[in-house]
């Protein structure tokens, strides 16, 4: 129970920090330790609580326009995902997330890390990058896929991710504009597993001892992001998605054998 403790602490500083990658972190090993069947309900019940104090604090940077799109534009994939998740095979729709979220990510940090800081090419600035149709229609793409992945299990953080770095550009409202939009998705998710039956005494005892876990790296998480500049952040983000894309795609790939 410790080492669960542990795990939920680094993710939460990590979503303390960057907005998301909580409970996909700790996922895997979640699954691995106490059975899928307990780590869902598990992982979304131990979110609740920061997120609902993300949320009040961060009313006023949350990007309450961006957040509307985001969630219009989600809103039938997650209908969808909470079907799809009885008849898809879980491995095989995280190989896929995960493998795609890792090809992003390691685009990105080749572009903002390796290209600037080990060939000492300069970075392009935002505003000289041209926002085309093709860009526009693959971030809607990985906004509702990720929605319907998260519908189904509570996996689609890093797809998502992919679409509001690019619609909000500020760290504060970012981080409160994902952290609102988790609070309300895994409310939805959590009446989802009352109504039928997966609170157990099983799950309401792990949450109960991983939640003192989970507000200590939370609160460290929120002080290292009052120390990062955009750029540091934006950096950050993408170590961050690179983590949780290879990661489910490795620990994903690994169970099918």
């Amino acid at each position: 129970m410790l080492f669960i403790g542990m795990l939920q602490s680094f993710g939460y500083f990590v979503e303390g920090c960057a907005g998301f990658g909580g409970s996909v972190i700790s996922s895997p090993i979640n699954a691995a330790l106490i059975g899928p069947d307990t780590s869902i309900p598990f992982a979304t019940m131990l979110a609740l609580p920061v997120l609902y104090y993300s949320a009040i604090t961060g009313f006023k940077t949350t990007s309450w326009k961006d957040l509307g799109k985001i969630l219009l534009f989600m809103a039938p994939g997650f209908i969808l995902g909470n079907y799809l998740g009885i008849i898809i095979n879980a491995d095989m729709a995280k190989i896929g997330i995960g493998g795609a979220v890792t090809i992003i990510a390691l685009m990105n940090i080749w572009k903002h890390i390796i290209k600037p800081y080990v060939f000492k090419i300069p970075e392009e600035e935002e505003d000289d990058e041209s926002d085309t149709l093709g860009k526009k229609v693959f971030r809607y793409t990985c906004l509702i896929i990720g929605a319907t992945v998260h519908g189904a299990f509570t996996i689609g953080g890093p797809l998502i991710t992919v679409y509001t770095l690019n619609a909000v550009k500020d760290k504060y409202r970012f981080r409160s504009t994902m952290l609102t939009m988790w609070c309300i998705l895994d409310t939805i998710n959590a009446v989802r597993h009352c109504v039928t039956g997966r609170w157990t005494p099983e799950v309401l005892g792990y949450f109960v001892c991983a939640v003192p876990f989970t507000i200590l790296g939370y609160y460290f998480g929120i002080k290292l992001l009052h120390k990062v500049n955009r750029a540091q952040f934006l950096r950050f983000i993408y170590v961050v998605l690179l983590g949780t894309g290879g990661s489910m795609f490795v620990t994903s790939l690994l169970a099918l054998f």
